[in-house]
């Protein structure tokens, strides 16, 4: 098996535009919301424009249910009142890269948190406090709104340390 690459990264504080979702696909409603919005502002069209994922709330044992929220990197001269903007503080990340079909995604994301979290348990970092990521990237020329509905998933993996 091939170790995979990690590398460390440092977020500056940024604002973002957030999206949430909520239920037994939170995934699916945050990111409709975030398609619908994107595509009514050719939000893509911005350069340098960062897309994140994470659980919120976190699934529990004997709930379907759970929340996913997604963070798009606003660009300082974009002001934006039709969507919640939030401020981000940053922090240190491990970062591992992993990518594959959405009817795939339930084994290969895991797979890399599994990596992310074996690797801290061998180096010196320490598990850090601040949000876990999950960068959504464009690959092969697609930006991520013809990612997701090419039904591709090319994603960093961003695991807090400290």
């Amino acid at each position: 098996m091939t170790e995979p690459k990690i590398r460390i990264v440092e977020h500056p504080s940024m604002k973002v535009i957030s999206f949430h979702g909520f239920g037994q696909g939170p995934e699916d409603i945050a990111i409709a919301a975030m398609l619908e919005w994107v595509e009514k502002h050719t939000f893509f069209e911005y350069k340098d424009v960062r897309c994140f994922g994470f659980n919120n709330p976190d699934p529990t044992p004997g709930s379907p249910n759970y929340g996913y929220e997604i963070w798009l990197t606003l660009p300082d001269q974009l002001e934006i009142s039709d969507a919640p903007v939030k401020t981000f503080s940053g922090g240190t990340y491990a970062v591992v890269h992993c990518e594959g079909s959405m009817a795939e995604a339930e084994e290969f994301i895991p797979s890399a948190w599994k990596s992310l979290m074996e690797w801290l348990e061998n180096n010196k970092y320490q598990l850090g406090q601040h949000q876990w990521l999950e960068e959504h990237l464009g690959a092969n020329g697609l930006l991520i709104p013809q990612m997701i509905k090419s039904g591709r998933l090319s994603l960093d993996l961003h695991l807090p340390i400290r």
